[in-house]
């Protein structure tokens, strides 16, 4: 069987043998579901169906397969993004103390930020030594002009 993404949706080709005067493979469309689908229970009744054992198999493996894919590119969109969440946190955090409005679990903040550094320190990351400014707060040196002298 093999499983042929054709814009958003999955479709479910099935080999049938192969036909000597066209000399080539005869297939079958056998179905087709959405490409946001990441699990057989959420694929129509009939198609599944439709499927033999071993072609069931191979479209829970795939749909597996396709959710940790998702699920890695998730996790590597949010450890890219996080300095700007942290700031964007820090920002809300500023704004809130302006307007003397309480922070819904400020101790729960505390118990994630310390977490975040032991997850960091236990993937071998090391502990920075603490300036005035973070390494964040620097110009990214690929958004500097392209002139050579790069003195803010």
């Amino acid at each position: 069987m093999q499983i042929k993404q054709r814009g958003k949706v999955f479709q479910l080709i099935r080999y049938t043998g192969y036909n000597k005067d066209k000399k080539r493979a005869d297939t079958q469309l056998v179905g087709s579901f959405p490409d946001y689908v990441s699990q057989l229970a959420s694929i129509d009744v009939e198609l599944v169906a439709k499927l033999d054992d071993d072609e069931r198999a191979q479209v829970e493996k795939f749909l597996k397969e396709k959710r940790e894919a998702s699920d890695r590119f998730l996790s590597d969109m949010a450890l890219r993004d996080l300095p700007k969440t942290i700031e964007k946190c820090k920002a809300a955090i500023e704004a809130a103390t302006q307007d003397s409005k309480p922070i819904a679990d400020p101790d729960a903040i505390f118990f994630a930020l310390r977490d975040l550094g032991q997850a960091l320190v236990k993937a071998g990351y090391k502990r920075p030594k603490f300036t005035e400014k973070a390494p964040g707060n620097q110009k990214d040196p690929r958004q500097l002009p392209i002139t050579g002298d790069h003195a803010e």
